[in-house]
């Protein structure tokens, strides 16, 4: 493989990355006010499940980085 190809495997991963980054930060967004909206007595449940998606997003980010 020469050079250029290496340049442009490592420029299409350092964007899906930023995509990924970018992805996970309107979920976490959407998810903050997502309680908002609701009513506070389901607050808990969807706290869990907060923690549950962010978990897994990172978990696939930290997978997709280390292929």
């Amino acid at each position: 493989m020469n050079d250029d190809e290496k340049t442009v495997k490592e420029n299409t991963s350092k964007k899906h990355s930023i995509i990924d980054y970018i992805k996970v930060a309107i979920l976490l967004i959407f998810l903050m006010i997502l309680p908002v909206l609701t009513d506070p007595k389901s607050f808990a449940n969807i706290v869990g499940v907060q923690i549950f998606v962010i978990l897994v997003l990172i978990i696939n980010i930290v997978m997709k980085n280390d292929r």
